[in-house]
C-alpha cells in the first residue's frame, strides 16, 4: 500500500466532484474519441457486408426466375408450332414461376427496398402475365416478349446490386465476382436460352430460314464474346488463390459444355445433326444447368468472401477492445487513489443502508469529513426520520384497508407475492398455497380471455384498471369481485408490482339476477314472457310473429285438473323450445298462449310453412300425465 500513497493522500485532499472529474479525464478522454472513430469505421463496413448479403438473397430467386421464363420461351415457341406435348410442363413452369414472384414480394417487404425495385418487379409481373399459355398465341411475338422480359429481369439485379451498394464494393476480387454475376453470366445464359427458343422451334416445323441461320449466328458470336470476357475476370479472379480449385474446375466443364453446345447447334441448323425438338430441349436446359451450376459456386464464393472479410473486422474489433482495455488497466492506478480515498465512508454508509434494509429504520450516520460525503450522511439521516413518519402512516391505511376489502400483490409478470387474511378466509386458500402462483388460479372459466388482455394493456400502460371479475375459490364456489388493479411506480417511472384491492359483490349481483329473471321470464316453462317479448321488439327488427292458443284449454283443466294444464303447458314449452333456431324464438303469453318472433327476414309461405310444422308437431304429440293420454288441438296466428 506504500506505493499508493501519494496518490490516495492526493484524492484525499479533493472534494468528491473533483476526484471524479479528475477520473472521467484520465479515462475517458485519450482513447474514447478515437475509438469511437474506428469503431465507426467497422460498423459502416460491417453494415456495407450486411447489405452485400441481404441482396443476394435476392438474386438467388431471381437467377431462378430467369431460367424458367427461358424454358418458358423455349417451350412456348414448339407449343405454338404445334408441338402440344410441352403444355403440361408449361402450366408446371407457369406456377413455379408465381411462386417465385410472391417470394420476390415477400424479400422485398421484409428488407423495405425502395420503390423502384417495386415498380420494376411489378412491371415485370404484369408483363409476365400476357405471355401465360392461355394469353399468348402469336410465337414471333411470345420470343419477342420473352426476352424482352428477361432483359428486365437482368436489368433488376443490376437494380438490386445498385440499391444494396454491391457495385461499391471496395474488394477488387469481389470486382471480378461482381462483374461474373451480374453480367456475363446472365447474357451467357439468356443467349443460350435465345438459341434453344429458336431451335426448339425449327426442329418443330422441320424447316429453317436464312434470316433465322443469320439470327442465330449472331447470338453465337455474341455468346463467344460473353465468354471471352467471363475468362477473363475468372481468370483473374482465380489467380494467385489457393482455395478455388473446384470453382476452376467447374469453370473449365462449363466452357467445354458451352463449346460442344455450340457445335450441336451449328450441326442442327446446317443439318449435319438430326434431334427431335424434346430432346434438344432437355439437351439445351441441361446445358444451362450446368452454367446454373457454376453461377451458384460462383455466388457460394461471394457469400465465402463477404463471411470472411466480415470476420476479419470482427477480428479487429477483438484486439482494438483487447487494446482499450490495456489503456484502462493502464489508469487503475488512479482509480485506486481515488476508492481508497473514498472507501470508509462508502462502507459506513454501507452498513447503514443494510441496516435500514433489514428493518432498522432508527439507524443513522456520523461520517466525519470535509467532503461531500458529509452533506449526503446529513442528508441519509434528514431521510430517515421523513420515512419513519410515513411509514407510521402507512401502516393505519394498510389496517383500514384490510378490514375492508380483499387485496393482493403480484411482481410485474403477474406471480402473487401477498395476500391479506380477508381474502385467503373468502377464497379458502392459505398463503402457502398462492404465494409464486400466476392470479389464474383463480380465473372463472366463464371469463372471456379478451378482459383479461384489456386488462394487462391497461396496467402495463401504468394505468388503474377497474371492472367486475368471476373469480373460483379453492372448492370450486364461484363468487363475483369489483376489482381495481393498480400498478405500482418506482421513482424512474418504472413498474414494481400490481396491487389488486377487490369487494366482493356476488350477493348484490345474484339477487339482480334473480330479479331480472323474475321479471322476464314466466315461473311455470322457464320461457321469455310477454315483457321480454315486448321489450326484444322494441330493441331488435321483428318480421315475422306466430301466435298459437291451445283449443278448449279450460276444458282440460276442468276435466284432469289444473296440474295436468300446467303439466301440458310445461312439456309443450320444451317441444317449442326444440324450434328455437335460424333467428326464431319462442315466449310464453299468459294464459294458453305461445308466440314465435323472427328476427330474421323470411317470405310469407316460408313463415306459414313453420307455423304448420309446429301446429303438427304439438297435436302429434301424446301427453301421459298419471296414466292419462292427453291431445291437444292448436289455433295459430301470423303477421
Amino acid at each position: 500500500m506504500d506505493i499508493l500513497k501519494p496518490v490516495i493522500t492526493f484524492f484525499g485532499k479533493l472534494s468528491f466532484k473533483k476526484k471524479i472529474g479528475i477520473m472521467i479525464i484520465a479515462v475517458v478522454i485519450p482513447f474514447l474519441l478515437p475509438s469511437y472513430f474506428t469503431y465507426k469505421t467497422f460498423y459502416e463496413e460491417l453494415n456495407s457486408i450486411e447489405k452485400e448479403q441481404r441482396a443476394l438473397k435476392f438474386i438467388y430467386p431471381l437467377k431462378e426466375l430467369i431460367k424458367l421464363i427461358q424454358q418458358h420461351r423455349g417451350m412456348m415457341q414448339s407449343y405454338l408450332e404445334g408441338e402440344k406435348v410441352f403444355e403440361k410442363n408449361i402450366k408446371e413452369n407457369e406456377k413455379k414461376v408465381e411462386a417465385l414472384f410472391l417470394r420476390l414480394k415477400n424479400l422485398e417487404e421484409k428488407f423495405k427496398t425502395d420503390t423502384i425495385i417495386s415498380k420494376s418487379r411489378k412491371d415485370i409481373q404484369n408483363l409476365y402475365s400476357s405471355l401465360k399459355l392461355e394469353n399468348i398465341v402469336d410465337k414471333k411475338e411470345s420470343f419477342k416478349l420473352h426476352t424482352a422480359l428477361i432483359r428486365k429481369l437482368i436489368n433488376l439485379k443490376k437494380e438490386i446490386a445498385n440499391f444494396f451498394g454491391i457495385n461499391q464494393d471496395k474488394n477488387i476480387n469481389n470486382h471480378y465476382l461482381i462483374v461474373s454475376l451480374f453480367d456475363t453470366l446472365p447474357n451467357i445464359q439468356e443467349f443460350i436460352g435465345k438459341i434453344r427458343g429458336y431451335i426448339t422451334g425449327i426442329l418443330t416445323k422441320e424447316k429453317i430460314k436464312n434470316s433465322e441461320i443469320e439470327n442465330i449466328q449472331n447470338f453465337i458470336t455474341i455468346l463467344f464474346s460473353e465468354m471471352n470476357t467471363l475468362n477473363y475476370a475468372m481468370t483473374h479472379y482465380i489467380q494467385n488463390r489457393n482455395d478455388v480449385q473446384e470453382l476452376e474446375k467447374e469453370f473449365e466443364l462449363m466452357k467445354k459444355r458451352v463449346k460442344n453446345y455450340l457445335d450441336t447447334v451449328e450441326g442442327l441448323i446446317y443439318k449435319r445433326e438430326q434431334m427431335v425438338p424434346k430432346s434438344f430441349f432437355s439437351y439445351a436446359t441441361n446445358v444451362i444447368d450446368n452454367i446454373d451450376t457454376f453461377y451458384n459456386l460462383l455466388l457460394q464464393r461471394f457469400e465465402f468472401d463477404l463471411q470472411k472479410r466480415k470476420s476479419e473486422i470482427f477480428r479487429d474489433i477483438f484486439l482494438l477492445t483487447f487494446g482499450l482495455l490495456l489503456v484502462v488497466l493502464t489508469v487503475f492506478y488512479l482509480f485506486l487513489g481515488f476508492f481508497f480515498s473514498i472507501n470508509r465512508p462508502l462502507e459506513e454508509f454501507k452498513k447503514a443502508i443494510k441496516k435500514f434494509s433489514a428493518g432498522d429504520y432508527s439507524t443513522s450516520l456520523n461520517i466525519k469529513t470535509n467532503d461531500e460525503m458529509r452533506e449526503i450522511s446529513e442528508a441519509f439521516n434528514t431521510m430517515i426520520v421523513q420515512i419513519n413518519r410515513h411509514i407510521n402512516y402507512l401502516k393505519w391505511y394498510q389496517i383500514a384497508i384490510n378490514s375492508a376489502t380483499l387485496v393482493t400483490k403480484s411482481d410485474k409478470k403477474g406471480f402473487i407475492t401477498y395476500a391479506n387474511e380477508a381474502f385467503l378466509k373468502r377464497t379458502g386458500y392459505k398463503i402457502e398455497d398462492i404465494l409464486g402462483k400466476p392470479h389464474s388460479i383463480f380465473r372463472h372459466p366463464d371469463m372471456p380471455k379478451k378482459i383479461f388482455e384489456e386488462m394487462w394493456k391497461t396496467i402495463l400502460s401504468k394505468k388503474t384498471w377497474k371492472g367486475i371479475l368471476k373469480i373460483k375459490t379453492k372448492h370450486g364456489k364461484e363468487l363475483i369481485m369489483k376489482t381495481s388493479i393498480v400498478p405500482i411506480i418506482d421513482e424512474k417511472g418504472e413498474i414494481q408490482e400490481f396491487v389488486a384491492v377487490r369487494v366482493d359483490i356476488t350477493d348484490l349481483i345474484r339477487a339482480q339476477e334473480q330479479i331480472k329473471r323474475m321479471l322476464y321470464h314466466d315461473t311455470l316453462t322457464s320461457l321469455p314472457n310477454r315483457t321480454k317479448l315486448i321489450e326484444d321488439i322494441k330493441n331488435k327488427r321483428a318480421y315475422s310473429v306466430i301466435i298459437i292458443n291451445i283449443d278448449d284449454f279450460r276444458q282440460l283443466n276442468d276435466i284432469y285438473g289444473y296440474e295436468a294444464g300446467n303439466f301440458v303447458l310445461k312439456e309443450s314449452a320444451k317441444i317449442l323450445k326444440l324450434f328455437e333456431q335460424n333467428g326464431w324464438r319462442v315466449y310464453r303469453l299468459p294464459s294458453d298462449e305461445f308466440a314465435f318472433i323472427s328476427f330474421k327476414k323470411r317470405t310469407k309461405d316460408e313463415v306459414l310453412e313453420f307455423a304448420q310444422s309446429l301446429i303438427q308437431k304439438l297435436e302429434d304429440n301424446i301427453f301421459i300425465y298419471k296414466g292419462y293420454e292427453i291431445k291437444i288441438l292448436l289455433k295459430a296466428g301470423v303477421a
